[in-house]
């Protein structure tokens, strides 16, 4: 090979820039497809189109993929939310009530409690619904989910 040939007129090295090539754009497209922050978006089309299914299962895996605790709140909620959405209510509350153990300091706890709440009722269990909202006036007495929670179990207006 003449010191002054064009690297890829030679065969060989043709294909080992190829391979290389090839192998480059493989593991970034890897990386793309599994990078939670990617999943994170998927999650949301996917809800957007009503499949709460897939988005719940790309949430979770941006809720895996994620470093940062309210980061990973943030997909927790959504994983959620979106089996909520979708009907599947027993397995939202356990990423509910996950969030609200893991999170209590999340902006999504406050919802995610007041979800636990709607959950909690639909299953004929207001004991477990109070003792929710009990926790809500205490942590976050001014925000607005603790004045929806309120609402949603008849508590009067003069009431804390």
């Amino acid at each position: 090979l003449h010191p002054d040939a064009n690297l890829t007129e030679h065969p060989l090295r043709r294909g080992l820039l190829l391979g290389l090539f090839g192998a480059a754009s493989l593991a970034i497209l890897a990386f793309w497809w599994t990078d939670p922050e990617h999943a994170y978006q998927r999650g949301h089309r996917h809800g957007s189109q009503g499949d709460w299914t897939g988005a719940s299962a790309l949430f979770d895996r941006a809720f895996t993929g994620r470093k940062v605790p309210s980061r990973r709140s943030e997909a927790l909620f959504w994983a959620a939310r979106s089996l909520d959405l979708g009907g599947e209510k027993p397995e939202a509350a356990v990423r509910y009530a996950k969030l609200r153990s893991d999170y209590p300091e999340s902006y999504w706890y406050p919802e995610s409690v007041y979800r636990l709440i709607e959950i909690h009722l639909l299953r004929n269990d207001s004991e477990t619904a109070e003792s929710l909202y009990a926790e809500l006036v205490e942590a976050v007495p001014d925000n607005p989910w603790t004045r929806e929670a309120k609402k949603l179990l008849g508590e009067p207006e003069d009431s804390p």
